[in-house]
């Protein structure tokens, strides 16, 4: 009889929920994109128009991070910053204009779509927290494959390979000596 560690359930759990995390993560992206199109909205079109036709001659990078230091209810502004490639991404390549980022005031409406998307994605990846831990703690709890098979099937197919338990001792060869 197989037996769930603490491990085992952790990384159960997280293959459970990678589907979930993908789209919190793609949900992530989305925000990031609206933010950049405010970003390039404020360019020159000059600029923008020259980045499309030679983007060559433009440094770019492919992760942007979202720094809201200020409190966008109050302050209504945000901050992006251009780090490079900080994970590996087949997404889009975003016009990096040197310095240590910017900031953009936003306008009521952008505000508003802003929070919207800011506040879905704090929900959901809470959601996908709660799970993973709800998740982990049932796994835990069944303690045993056999029990999780029984009471949560969708789990069975992220369980990695039983090993065995027995000892490796030949105890029949102990018996006959005594």
């Amino acid at each position: 009889m197989a037996r769930i560690t603490k491990a085992i359930a952790e990384e159960v759990a997280a293959k459970m929920v990678a589907k979930k995390i993908e789209k919190q993560n793609n949900l992530r992206d989305s925000i990031v994109q609206v933010l950049y199109d405010f970003y390039m909205d404020d360019l020159p079109n000059g600029m923008r128009a020259m980045y499309k036709k030679h983007k060559k001659y433009f440094n770019v990078t492919s992760f942007v991070s979202f720094s809201p230091e200020y409190d966008l209810t109050r302050h209504n502004r945000f901050a992006l910053r251009f780090d490079g490639d900080k994970r590996k991404s087949n997404r889009t390549n975003y016009l990096d204009i040197p310095g240590d980022g910017m900031i953009k005031n936003l306008t009521k409406k952008e505000q508003k779509e802003l929070l919207e998307m800011m506040d879905a994605y704090d929900s959901f990846k809470k959601q996908n927290i709660e799970l993973r831990e709800d998740l982990e703690r049932a796994l835990y709890g069944l303690r045993t494959y056999k029990r999780v098979e029984e009471n949560l099937p969708e789990a069975v197919e992220f369980l990695p390979s039983p090993t065995s338990t027995a000892l490796a001792i030949n105890l029949q060869d102990i018996k006959n000596r005594l």
